[in-house]
């Protein structure tokens, strides 16, 4: 038993065949601990910031119309209801108000998901409320802008003009 081998020193609590067994659960394992390869990794797909961008202002806006249609629904009920009666209509358009605010950040999330896809899952950078709404030229992609988009007189691959300052 007095053996000196460094295995058995590292082991002194355990027998050899139950450190042999957790080892070979540790290496088993451990690839399931890592995960998918390039699981979590976001896209650098040119479209991504101009997606994030309007799905973070399409939050905005959908809690905005849920927060207006709360105060609308409060006054209502606060003029209809008297008493007790009252008090449960106004607890009922908060928890109303609170889901419809779940829900646009849910799909806000939904929409982050889909800007990671590649090509941002056919974003476009002209609907209503992208960050190329209002362009009636081109619109081209650019760094240096806080929405990755930019509108341009020239066509975005013309190399002798570029709207982008620094692009």
């Amino acid at each position: 038993m007095g053996t000196n081998h460094w295995f058995d020193q590292i082991t002194a609590r355990y027998t050899r065949r139950q450190t042999l067994k957790v080892a070979v659960g540790i290496a088993l394992g451990w690839p399931l601990l890592q995960g998918r390869a390039g699981a979590g990794t976001i896209t650098t797909d040119a479209c991504f910031t101009g997606c994030v961008w309007t799905a973070r202002g399409q939050r905005a806006n959908a809690v905005i119309t849920c927060q207006k249609s709360m105060i609308s629904a409060g006054w209502l009920a606060g003029f209809s209801f008297v008493g007790l009666l009252g008090l449960g209509a106004v607890s009922s358009i908060i928890q109303a108000g609170d889901h419809c605010i779940d829900s646009a950040i849910l799909q806000e999330k939904a929409d982050f998901y889909d800007c990671s896809s590649p090509n941002c899952n056919g974003f476009d950078p002209k609907q209503s409320g992208g960050p190329c709404d209002g362009c009636s030229n081109n619109c081209c992609t650019c760094s240096a802008s806080t929405n990755g988009y930019i509108c341009c007189v020239f066509t975005c691959d013309d190399t002798e003009h570029s709207c982008c300052p620094g692009g």
